[in-house]
């Protein structure tokens, strides 16, 4: 009797283990939104993070909306690169690198345009917080990848 509830342990407890984890649940609810959800989202948390008013609203709404447009359109040409099998030369990456810093420097300059000080530090604060955990989740996915080949 006891090497049966033994069995019945081990069993129900490497039947847990096998269950595969849930690597991005965030993301992969992030995606049911359509485009405009998560603008809309995006939106709605930098109104309650920065106090935005409604003329700020309508002109961050378009800059995150703009934003969005480009990084799907980035994020489809590097898709499209991928699945041909190329990979940019050195002049088209410094290319593509300069272009995202330009738009990066022209967003930041309009929303300076549209916040007031105390609002626009809180934002880059939030930015470069963005930033940092982009980069820890980089360094993590990278670290996994090389272990799984």
């Amino acid at each position: 009797m006891k090497k049966l509830i033994v069995i019945a342990v081990m069993l129900i407890g490497l039947s847990t283990f096998a269950q595969k984890a849930d690597k991005h649940p965030r993301k992969e609810n992030l995606e049911q939104f359509t485009p405009q959800q998560r603008i809309e989202l995006r939106l709605k948390t930098l109104t309650l993070d920065l106090g935005l008013n409604a003329a700020q609203q309508k002109e961050m709404g378009k800059i995150i909306t703009e934003m969005d447009a480009k990084r799907g359109a980035f994020k489809a040409e590097i898709l499209a690169r991928k699945e041909a099998g190329t990979k940019p030369t050195n002049d088209e990456r410094f290319a593509m690198q300069t272009k995202l810093l330009d738009e990066k420097i022209a967003t930041k300059e309009r929303v300076k345009k549209i916040l007031d000080v105390k609002q626009f530090e809180k934002w880059e604060q939030m930015q470069s917080k963005r930033l940092e955990k982009n980069r820890k989740n980089a360094k993590r996915r990278m670290g996994r990848s090389s272990v799984e080949k």
